[in-house]
């Protein structure tokens, strides 16, 4: 397995605040392979690992056609507390949305 990138979206910043986190990951990477890595290269605990598949797509240009990469996707669930490195927008939101709460009542 070579590559772990996270995955930034607003679906995935949403699951990263119920600790299950995505990423895009080597096409022959198995689930055990991703669990391993995470453990050593993260120091992270998933509980589960689930795989998605994305088939490339033929798309049409005015000069033939073309193809999108094919990518494949793990959904982990970390234990609770953990954090994915690359994730920390998720968890930006919240601080200023308590921060902009205790602004409030103090007034």
């Amino acid at each position: 397995m070579e590559k772990i990138r996270p995955i930034i979206s607003e679906k995935t910043v949403a699951l990263a605040k119920k600790g299950h986190f995505a990423i895009e990951v080597s096409s022959k990477s198995s689930k055990s392979e991703i669990a391993q890595k995470l453990r050593e290269i993260f120091n992270l605990h998933p509980i589960n690992v689930n795989i998605s598949n994305k088939k490339s797509q033929k798309a049409k240009k005015m000069k033939g056609f073309s193809r999108s990469k094919s990518v494949k996707k793990a959904y982990v669930t970390l234990a609770k507390g953990e954090k994915f490195p690359g994730f920390e927008i998720a968890f930006e939101d919240d601080k200023a949305k308590k921060k902009g709460e205790k602004n409030e009542v103090k007034k």
